[in-house]
């Protein structure tokens, strides 16, 4: 029998073979179960890879979302790219959500500033090296992640998740009209 995969109107497919349904990532593993990898990546950086007086330069403490259909073509060099980008987030869209929540909740705010000044310094390092975004991002999450978990299929795709938030709320990645004239602002 032939597989078909299903849209959603989330963007997540659902495998058909006949009767049978497979669901997606997001709907088997458990939440608990993310949550313990991502403040165990993060709580990485933040130990092994970032002093604790580490701020990049600056301290912008306040962070902003914007809208990805501006954003993502705007760091796009062609439609495949923004096509691929575009699907990444649709892919890791539950999981980002999970890392707002999971950032959003940490007492220490100076903590996540220092997470994403580091996350900033290795994109500007690794953009450098880089064909396109989508190299980039295939690249950034290995720099968060331990060298013993970097080919944990679990632990890349939180990883990616965080890269993914930091880009969606303008830290990471060229800005949009919207999000320069609220820089300027701040």
């Amino acid at each position: 029998m032939q597989d078909r995969i299903h849209q959603s109107a989330t963007g997540f497919g659902h495998r058909q073979a006949g009767n049978n349904y497979y669901e997606s990532y997001y709907e088997v593993q458990s939440l608990e179960h993310d949550l313990g990898i991502l403040g165990e990546i993060i709580e990485y950086v933040l130990e092994e890879k970032v002093p604790a007086d580490f701020l990049g330069g600056y301290a912008e403490a306040l962070s902003h979302e914007t809208e990805l259909q501006v954003k993502i073509p705007l760091n796009t060099e062609n439609e495949e790219d923004a096509y691929d980008l575009h699907d990444m987030f649709l892919n890791h869209w539950g999981m980002i959500m999970n890392v707002a929540k999971y950032l959003g909740d940490i007492e220490d705010q100076g903590k996540v500033i220092r997470l994403r000044e580091y996350i900033k310094s290795q994109y500007r390092s690794i953009k450098m090296d880089s064909i396109n975004i989508i190299q980039t991002f295939d690249r950034l999450p290995f720099s968060v992640l331990p060298r013993e978990k970097a080919s944990n299929p679990d632990y890349n795709v939180i990883a990616k998740a965080i890269v993914l938030y930091f880009f969606e709320q303008c830290d990471i990645g060229k800005k949009t009209t919207n999000e320069k004239e609220r820089s300027l602002i701040l």
